[in-house]
């Protein structure tokens, strides 16, 4: 009897792990590691380690900080980050992009932001500004400096409910 059942389950064990989704190892450890990157934000504002982490404008800044330069020297495939940015609290930045090898792009985001290096990748990292009803005062949205920039988490959503 033991051996009957044996014979039947057998077969039925080895479909179910044959048709078990395959899992993309990188695409799997992309989402850890922008889940962590996010987690790890947080922990840092918390304690007070981001503005440590937190890359000063190196290029030039006006008195007010809206006009912003970064100098990368050619790391990671970046020359410079340029960041134009409005007065108000959630005003719009107009961000240009210099790739070592001497193209360009440029995007435009809301201001208020903080740029920090990662694992070979720059970050940009946009807060709240005071708090807002309905909205988690840490709440937070961490972009990757691309070609477009590519979104790691937005725990913020929809900018219009906070003007």
């Amino acid at each position: 009897m033991r051996q009957a059942v044996a014979w039947v389950l057998l077969p039925l064990l080895a479909a179910c792990a044959s048709t078990a989704p395959a899992v993309d190892k990188d695409v799997a450890g992309k989402t850890g590691a922008s889940a962590d990157l996010c987690a790890q934000v947080r922990a840092w504002k918390a304690s007070g380690e981001y503005e440590r982490l937190r890359l000063a404008p190196s290029g030039g800044s006006d008195e007010g900080g809206l006009n912003s330069r970064f100098d990368f020297d050619g790391r990671h495939g970046l020359k410079s980050l340029s960041a134009e940015c409005g007065a108000g609290s959630y005003s719009e930045c107009e961000f240009s992009v210099e790739r070592a090898d001497g193209g360009r792009y440029a995007f435009s985001e809301l201001s208020r932001f903080g740029l920090i290096e990662r694992d070979g990748r720059y970050y940009l990292v946009y807060g709240i500004v005071g708090a807002h009803k309905g909205k988690d005062p840490q709440a937070q949205r961490v972009v990757e400096l691309g070609d477009p920039p590519k979104p790691v988490c937005d725990q913020i959503g929809d900018y219009a409910d906070l003007m």
